[in-house]
């Protein structure tokens, strides 16, 4: 938001949504290899993964693009049968 329409951004609102015995562990869940099996409801009641004190417009560029990279990759790889949309998850008979 803070790259796209940094004019609807209120930073003061930001949170810190890293429990404080998160940020004791050397790797919060988030921010690393897997240490422990985790719901997002239990790191956050916010839904923010992480402080979003720390954000900026720069950061959200590269995220943005870099999203963008990976979607195009994958529906190129769609396109062409490499991935296929047939997958089977729970829910999906």
């Amino acid at each position: 938001m803070l790259h796209t329409h940094p004019e609807l951004v209120n930073m003061e609102l930001a949170p810190d949504s890293i429990p404080l015995h998160l940020k004791e562990l050397e790797t919060p869940p988030f921010l690393g290899p897997l240490n422990f099996a985790w719901l997002t409801r239990d790191i956050t009641r916010t839904g923010v993964l992480g402080n979003a004190k720390t954000a900026d417009p720069l950061r959200g560029k590269m995220y943005i693009e870099d999203a963008a990279v990976s979607v195009a990759e994958l529906l190129t790889k769609i396109s062409v049968g490499l991935v296929s949309l047939e997958h089977n998850y729970i829910g999906h008979q």
